[in-house]
C-alpha cells in the first residue's frame, strides 16, 4: 500500500456511500405518487358505479365509453403505483384468455355445423 492510499479511501469511501444513499429510493420516494394512487382508486370505484348506471338507463355507448376510460385510469395507475401492476397484467391476460376461447368456440362451431349438416354448410 502507498502512503496517501488510506487517506484516498477515507475520502472516496463516504462520497461513495453518500451517493449511493441518495440514489436509492427513500421512504418520500417511494410514496411520491401516494395521493394520485389513491385519488385514481377512488376515481374507478365512482366510474364503476357510472357503468352500473349506465346500464340500468340501457345507454350501452355510455358503459362502454365509462369503461374504456376506467382502463386508461387503471393504466395510468399501474405505472405510477407498482402495487396495482400485477392487477392490470392478470386482467390483460385474462381478456386475452377470453378472446381465444371465443376464437375456439367459432372455429369449433363450424365444424360442428358442416359434420352436422353433411357439408352443406
Amino acid at each position: 500500500m502507498h502512503e496517501g492510499e488510506p487517506m484516498r479511501l477515507q475520502i472516496v469511501l463516504p462520497i461513495a456511500l453518500m451517493a449511493l444513499a441518495l440514489a436509492a429510493p427513500g421512504p418520500a420516494q417511494a410514496g411520491k405518487y401516494f395521493k394520485d394512487c389513491r385519488r385514481m382508486t377512488r376515481q374507478i370505484d365512482r366510474y364503476e358505479g357510472v357503468v352500473q348506471m349506465a346500464q340500468d338507463r340501457d345507454n350501452e355507448m355510455w358503459a362502454e365509453a365509462t369503461k374504456r376510460h376506467i382502463e386508461r385510469l387503471m393504466e395510468r395507475r399501474a405505472k405510477l403505483c407498482p402495487q396495482f401492476a400485477a392487477e392490470v397484467d392478470m386482467k390483460k391476460r385474462a381478456v386475452k384468455a377470453a378472446e381465444d376461447t371465443q376464437k375456439m368456440m367459432k372455429a369449433a362451431a363450424k365444424i360442428a355445423a358442416r359434420y352436422f349438416s353433411g357439408g352443406w354448410y
